[in-house]
Formats: structure tokens, C-alpha cells, sequence
């Protein structure tokens, strides 16, 4: 890693101390009582105060972002003038740590102020935060602030818990253009995430807010749009940073021209870096190297602090939210919370309160540098940083790493340890610890990193726990859906650690795993196979990859063989809640419904707040004809998310299915007004049209279905029936046959295709038609009872019942089948027979008014009631 050289410059370096309140079960935070940063104030002075209002806060992290690739940070081969502007305005920290570089839980870091194993969340995708949890959107909530998030990830998606706190938490990637390897890595461009916190702020920017604005475009693979990706040919990643910090830009703008810039508290931040090839890590979470930990660190607000400042003292993620509510003025003994054995939340200050929550500590005091040489700054020694990487653990069934980084060392806790002097190895190069001689500095790092894991307190228990035992009955569930149950070593205990391989020995295999995600992400599936089955042959119990394998399969239609890697992810980690939600899908597809009801259950109990489960149970539940139980997934999905686009559409199929057609077309319309590329919407929603006789408004919403899924037949065959309900029997007849240049034998294309012709009049081809529809489909009766009607038309009485006794005999339970019948009889003057198909016809539906009065004039003709002229 690069490292910042900075210049000393007019005035002399001052130490200025944090003083915050600590309690005994955090102490291992520092070596003393108080913490000295280095300081360069190269600074203005504070702009002149701004007119006494609230204050607003933008929250800005840039997914997978590393510092020393940002010009600021003294970096020459990416243009980053926005960013570099914010630095400019405000005060840039040059070391600055996450605990963890994955996604989510770094995520959980900033925004509760706690360490991942007082957090409980561990890594991406199987952790949900526990909703006992206090972050800062809360707390802010509760002072008064409006508040948004809007992400740009499926790997923050509001099922895993961040969403606590904000009134809108826009985590809908549904437009994903960035083709996600899979559902964890879908995303959404930065302009999109751009566009829709602008509109927020159009409607809320005149009140006290807090806006969070994650960006992903930075993440692999790197695929930079246009002018960035030509401009960055060499280096994508970088072309990506650039791009977002044009996004970043259109934000600012908009605050700028709300004239509310100056009234924001800017904090600028990523959740990890990136490894791009440095210790051979490719992209992050395997390792806790700087390369993947050190992240880029900006305050702006002029009216507070100073400007143009930069902090070389280390500090860590955890500490932007008590520096924030500090900056914020909302009193830190009262925001805090800790859990109590309840898991219920309470103010601080009360009596028998335990320890304070935030394990961060305000840096409002370092930068605001009001004292030149403070009394109480004790050590010149920096924050200690706690970090961890439970990833190749919980994703490759390896050891998982721990560490502890000061300004000067870094220590890692492996089955091969490692020791770093920072100061004379910043790239961490050379492991102090790989020659067989005493090292009493690991010995103490290694000492004071186990008292750390010892005294952290574990205040949440995740809402999907990894570590959870299985009850008997737990396990025997497991058993009933084909899994063998294997305990997994404990996380906290050193044997167990030490008895799993060393990531390093397997960083290789990884790399190949990387590999084989980027074929996938590119559609390149045969290549992601090989590359997944070479780290298997290396791996057998490595985790992600038969998950990720599982997915190729399945893209390439195997189901049986996606199926087996879906059990085999589940067998090694039965808390993968994707993997559930896979095999629940693919066995619904199949049709083995009480398997796939048993997954998404299975997937509840683990997440009962995982929104789309409860919709796919719904909609498996629909299907099944049990309606009350889909009801119930399908209310429990819109509590979670009243905004749920699924679950709307869910709904509106339930309405339908219970006849309650207008209803049905309100929950749809609602579906596609949440979610505009709603493509199965559109083409329900345009049957429900034809079913209630708007065959003009059913054109418009099958027009956008067959543009949605060109390739599919369905939604032009029903396009096709919109037109020719509309006397438009030639674009139907061109759609139809569209439909069956992708499938040249549907029977449904041939029937509909066979209405249209008929309509126009040219009976031979839809004649013709009909006979290839039942060719497709011999017992089609529908199309019997079409040609009958064609041969009744032309009074051929004899053909057209001999084909109405074919339908009959094919559905006797068909009333309509009955009725042409008995009408072909009562015309030919074969009256007994028509009496007997009208009575069938009237037994099978006793509302058919018009058989009903058939019947009787049948009787009359009979019995020589009825003479001419008669009704």
C-alpha cells in the first residue's frame, strides 16, 4: 500500500486528546485513559456561523473504495474532483481502519459504533442485525431528523436488518444493469442511487434530515460505463471510482442548489479496500491486510469545523457515530443504549445501566483543535484497532483470521501467525514471525488481541446465528429435507482455529473461486463451472463455491445437478439462507411444493423478517389452492415492507383466484407502480383486462409484457387474444405466429391463431388451425367444441355432433361442451337428445339461462306445445 507522505507546514504538530466516558468492559479499547492523534493543521479557520438551525447529516460510503486511490489521499491516476473537493472543505483522516472488510458487517460497524462481535453480524448474507440493536438512524429518528437510506446492494438489503430507523430504505435493485454473479452482488448503477436520493431530497430537504447514500459500481468485476470505461481501459477499477465520483457530484450539486449544502454535515467513507492482487488477494474479505481495511475518511461542515485539515492518527469506523452524535449535539448518554438480558433496549444514565454501547469514541475533539498541548492527552499512542475476517470460515471452511493493528504493529491471529512492523513494512511484506525465533512483541499483541476477544461483549445475538445449536427436533427437520447435520468447530475456541488450514495456504483457490464469479457475472458458464470444480477438487467443503455452483447449474437449466450443490452448501453451513431460498424455488418449479414449503419455512425460522420468503411461500401457497395461508405470507411480507412489490403482486393473484377481479387489478397496479419493470406484472395484469372486457386497456399491459420478454410465448399468444377482441384481426394473427416461430407446436398459439382467422372470415385456416391445435393437444376441448361450431355455422349438423360427442366424451364435465351439443340436436330435430344434453348442461351449471329456456321450448316441441312464432 502506498503511504501518505504529508509535509509539515505552517503550524507546528499539536496532540489534542479524546476524552470520552469508558466502562471496565471497554477498556481494551486504549493503552490509557486518554488517546493523542497526530494532527496537521494545515487549516483554514472555520468559515463564519451559519444562521442557527438543525443541522442535516449525508452519510456517504462507497462500497469496496480504497483511500489510495483517491487523489486526495495523494494518488495521480484517477480524477476525483468532487471527493478531492470535500477533502479540501474538510478534514481528511490518513489512517483510518474498518474492523472488517466485508459489506455488511462494516456496515453494521458504522452505524452502531460496535465491533462486529458485539454487533453479531459476521458476514454477508446468513447475519441479520438483531432488531435490539440501537444504530444511529434511531437514535436520530428519534431527535427529530427525517431519515433515508439508499443503497445500491442486495448485500444490504433491508432483510438483513440495517433498515432499522429509517423511514425509507430504498433497497430495490430489481433494474440491476450491472448483471450480478448473484443475488448478494446484485446492484444498481450510481446514477440510479444518485437519481432517487435527489428526488428524496427535492421532498425533504425544507426539514432536518439524514440522508445515507451507499454506492456499489467500485466492486468487482469492474465494468466502468462510458466515457470511464474507455478513459480507464487499463485500470476499470479506477473508472469505476471515477464514475461514482461523478454520481457523488450530482448530489452535492442538488444540496448546493436547495441551498443546503452548508447546512449538512458531510461524513465520506467506504466500508473496506481492495486487495487487487497485493498479498494475492484479487478483491476483499479473505484477508485483514491494510490493503482491504484502510478506507478513506472525510468530515465536511465549515460552520464547525476546520477546513483543509488532515489527522494521521489511526481511527476506526466505529468511531463515526459517536463523533457524529457529538457534531450533531444529541447528547451521548442519552442516545446510547445497552442491551440488558432481555435483549430490550435502555437509556443510559439510568440506574443499573450496563456498559456504555458505542465501543467508538468521539473524534470531534481532535478536529475541532481548539487546545494546542491539552492537559489530559497521556499516550502518543493511537487508537487500537480490533479486526476480524470470519469469511474463510463461514465461506471456504477455513480458519478464520483475527488481529490487532496498532500505529506501529500489526499482529494476526492464523494457524501461521503474523507479525508486521508498520512503520518499516507499511505493505506488510515481511511476516516478523516466519523464522523459528522469540517474539516477545507477538507474544504481547498476541496477549492483549485474546483479552480483547475476552472482554468485547457480546451485547446481540444475530438474527441468524451461525453458532446456534440445533435442537433434536431442528435437526431432524434438517434430516427430513435430505441434509446431514455435522457440528461446526467452535468459532471461540483456539484449538478449533487452529485445527482449520491457514488462509494463505489456500488464497490461490480462492483466487480461482474469484475466477469462476467473474465467468458467471459475464455469462461465460461453462468456463464458470470449471473454474468452481478446480476449487472444489483443491476445497471440498468450500462453502460459497457449491453455492455458486449450484447457480451455474441452474442457469444452465440442471436442476438436478444445481439441486445437489444447493444440499451440499446446506450440509456444510445449514444457516445459508440463499441456498434455502434457492432449492425452495427450483423444487416449486418442479412442482414438489410440500419440499419447497419446507425450505422457505426452514429459511423463516432463520429470518423471520426475510420479506421475499414469505412471498415465495405465498406464492407457493397459491398455487396449492390454500388461500388463507397465502393471505397470511403475503400480510406478514407487507408488514415488513408495506412498499413490497411482490407482495402486492401476490395479492392481486389472490384476488384473482377468489374472483375479486377489481381488487386484483388495484394490487396489481400497485405492483407495477412500485416496480415499473415488473414484467410478470404487466402480462396479469393485461388477462385481468381481458377477463373484465377492456381488451384496450389489456393491449397496452401486453405490449409491455411482450416487450419485457420477447423471447417468451405466453404474453403474445394473449397479446394476439387483446387484438382480435379488439377487431384487429390481423395484428393478431401476426403476433400469434410470432408466438410459434419460438414454439412451433403450441396448442394454445394454434387455438387462438384459429379465433382469429375465424373472426376474419377464412374458415379453412381456421380450421386448419384448430386440427393442428388438437394434433398438439388431442384431448384440446376447446378447439373441438371451435370446430364444431365452424360445421354448425355450415349446417354440416352431422360433423359438427360428431365432433360435439368427441368434446363431451373428452370433458363430461363441461357444461359448454353439453350445451353445443344439445343445440346441434334440437336444429337437427333430434329433440329427445337435445332434452337429455340440456338437462346435463343445466346440472352442471344451473344458472345457464339460456339452456334453461332452450329446455323448456324443447319440452313444448315435444309434448306439441309449441307451435311457430313462439319465444
Amino acid at each position: 500500500m502506498i503511504r501518505l507522505q504529508i509535509k509539515t507546514l505552517l503550524c507546528n504538530l499539536v496532540a489534542t486528546a479524546l476524552v470520552w466516558a469508558m466502562s471496565p468492559a471497554v477498556l481494551f479499547m486504549t493503552a490509557s485513559v486518554g488517546v493523542g492523534l497526530a494532527f496537521l493543521p494545515a487549516c483554514s479557520r472555520r468559515q463564519a456561523p451559519l444562521p442557527d438551525r438543525p443541522i442535516n447529516l449525508l452519510v456517504v460510503t462507497i462500497d469496496t473504495l480504497r483511500a489510495d486511490h483517491l487523489g486526495c489521499y495523494g494518488y495521480s491516476k484517477v480524477e476525483t474532483p468532487r471527493i478531492d473537493r470535500l477533502a479540501k472543505d474538510g478534514i481528511l483522516f490518513t489512517q483510518a481502519f474498518t474492523p472488517v472488510p466485508i459489506t455488511l458487517p462494516s456496515h453494521v460497524s458504522i452505524f452502531t459504533g460496535l465491533y462486529p462481535p458485539s454487533h453479531g453480524v459476521r458476514n454477508n448474507g446468513t447475519f441479520i442485525l438483531n432488531q435490539s440493536a440501537t444504530t444511529l438512524a434511531e437514535i436520530l429518528q428519534q431527535h427529530g431528523w427525517r431519515t433515508a437510506a439508499m443503497v445500491s446492494s442486495y448485500t444490504l438489503d433491508s432483510c438483513f436488518g440495517l433498515n432499522q430507523g429509517f423511514e425509507v430504505y430504498d433497497d430495490d435493485c430489481s433494474q440491476n444493469q450491472a448483471g450480478g454473479p448473484s443475488i448478494l452482488h446484485n446492484e444498481r448503477r450510481g446514477e440510479e442511487t444518485s437519481r432517487r436520493a435527489i428526488q428524496w431530497l427535492d421532498q425533504h430537504y425544507q426539514e432536518k434530515f439524514f440522508l445515507w447514500i451507499h454506492y456499489f459500481d467500485p466492486h468487482a468485476d469492474y465494468s466502468p460505463p462510458e466515457p470511464f470505461g474507455s478513459k480507464y481501459r487499463e485500470n476499470p477499477y479506477d473508472g469505476e471510482i471515477a464514475y461514482t465520483d461523478m454520481c457523488l457530484g450530482q448530489v452535492l450539486d442538488k444540496l448546493e442548489q436547495l441551498g443546503v449544502l452548508d447546512h449538512t454535515l458531510i461524513v465520506f467513507t467506504s466500508d473496506h479496500g481492495e486487495g487487487l492482487g497485493e498479498h494475492r488477494e484479487r478483491t476483499h474479505a479473505f484477508f485483514i491486510y491494510d490493503s482491504t481495511l484502510r478506507v478513506p475518511l472525510i468530515f465536511r461542515y465549515p460552520a464547525k469545523l476546520p477546513r483543509g485539515c488532515k489527522v494521521s492518527g489511526l481511527v476506526r469506523t466505529i468511531d463515526l457515530m459517536p463523533t457524529i452524535l457529538e457534531l450533531l449535539k444529541v447528547p451521548m448518554s442519552k442516545a446510547a443504549s445497552t442491551a440488558t438480558a432481555a435483549g430490550e433496549k435502555n437509556t443510559l444514565g439510568s440506574a443499573g445501566n450496563g456498559p456504555e454501547m458505542m465501543q467508538g469514541v468521539s473524534l470531534y475533539p481532535v478536529m475541532a483543535a481548539k487546545a494546542t498541548t491539552p492537559a489530559s492527552a497521556a499516550s502518543p499512542d493511537d487508537l487500537d484497532l480490533y479486526c476480524e475476517s470470519l469469511y474463510p470460515r463461514l465461506n471456504h471452511g477455513l480458519s478464520p483470521l483475527f488481529g490487532l493493528r496498532t500505529r506501529t504493529w500489526k499482529y494476526i491471529l492464523a494457524p501461521k501467525p503474523e507479525l508486521y512492523h508498520l512503520e518499516q513494512d507499511p505493505g506488510e511484506n515481511n511476516n516478523l514471525l516466519v523464522a523459528d525465533q522469540p517474539a516477545p512483541k507477538a507474544e504481547s499483541l498476541k496477549a492483549r488481541l485474546l483479552a480483547m476477544q475476552k472482554s468485547l461483549p457480546s451485547l446481540y445475538q444475530p438474527g441468524s446465528a451461525i453458532q446456534t445449536s440445533l435442537s433434536s427436533e431442528q435437526r431432524q427437520r434438517l434430516q427430513s429435507l435430505g441434509y446431514v447435520w455435522s457440528e461446526k468447530p467452535d468459532l471461540s475456541s483456539q484449538k478449533a482455529k487452529e485445527s482449520l488450514p491457514d488462509p494463505k495456504d489456500f488464497i490461490l483457490v480462492a483466487d480461482q473461486a474469484d475466477i469462476g464469479f467473474s465467468h458467471y457475472a459475464k455469462g461465460e458458464l461453462t468456463e464458470a463451472v470449471e473454474a468452481f470444480q478446480q476449487v472444489l477438487q483443491a476445497n471440498p467443503n468450500d462453502i460459497s463455491t457449491h453455492f455458486m455452483l449450484g447457480l451455474v447449474y441452474e442457469r444452465q437449466k440442471k436442476t438436478d445437478l444445481a439441486i445437489r450443490e444447493y444440499q451440499e452448501t446446506l450440509r456444510l453451513d445449514p444457516t445459508y439462507l440463499d441456498a434455502r431460498r434457492q432449492m425452495g424455488m427450483l423444487l416449486a418449479a418442479q412442482g414438489n411444493l410440500a419440499q419447497a414449503q419446507a425450505e422457505f419455512k426452514e429459511a423463516l425460522r432463520l429470518n423471520p423478517n426475510h420479506k421475499e420468503v414469505h412471498s415465495l411461500l405465498a406464492a407457493t401457497y397459491l398455487f396449492n389452492q390454500q388461500f388463507e395461508e397465502a393471505r397470511a405470507e403475503i400480510q406478514k411480507a407487507l408488514a415488513l415492507d408495506p412498499n413490497f412489490a411482490d407482495a402486492h403482486y401476490n395479492l392481486g393473484l389472490l384476488y384473482a383466484r377468489s374472483g375479486s377481479l377489481e381488487r386484483a387489478i388495484e394490487e396489481l397496479q400497485t405492483a407495477l407502480r412500485l416496480k415499473p419493470s415488473y414484467q410478470t406484472a404487466h402480462l396479469e395484469l393485461g388477462d385481468l383486462y381481458l377477463l373484465t372486457g377492456k381488451p384496450d386497456q389489456a393491449a397496452v399491459e401486453l405490449q409491455k409484457a411482450v416487450q419485457a420478454l420477447p423471447d417468451q410465448v405466453k404474453p403474445r399468444i394473449h397479446l394476439g387474444i387483446a387484438y382480435y377482441s379488439l377487431h384487429q384481426e390481423d395484428q393478431a394473427i401476426m403476433e400469434i405466429q410470432k408466438a410459434l416461430t419460438l414454439d412451433p407446436n403450441n396448442p394454445e398459439a394454434f387455438f387462438h391463431l384459429g379465433v382469429a382467422y375465424g373472426q376474419k372470415g377464412q374458415t379453412d385456416k381456421a380450421l386448419e388451425s384448430y386440427h393442428r391445435a388438437l394434433k398438439a393437444k388431442p384431448d384440446y376441448v376447446d378447439a373441438y367444441l371451435n370446430i364444431g361450431t365452424i360445421y354448425f355455422h355450415q349446417q354440416a349438423l352431422d360433423q359438427a355432433i360428431a365432433i360435439y360427442q368427441k368434446a363431451v366424451k373428452i370433458a363430461p364435465g363441461s357444461a359448454q361442451a353439453h350445451f353445443n351439443l344439445a343445440t346441434a340436436y334440437d336444429t337437427k330435430g333430434m329433440i329427445d337428445q337435445a332434452i337429455e344434453e340440456y338437462q346435463e348442461t343445466l346440472r352442471l351449471k344451473p344458472d345457464f339461462t339460456l339452456a334453461a329456456q332452450l329446455l323448456e321450448r324443447a319440452q313444448q316441441i315435444r309434448q306439441g306445445q309449441f307451435t311457430e312464432g313462439q319465444n
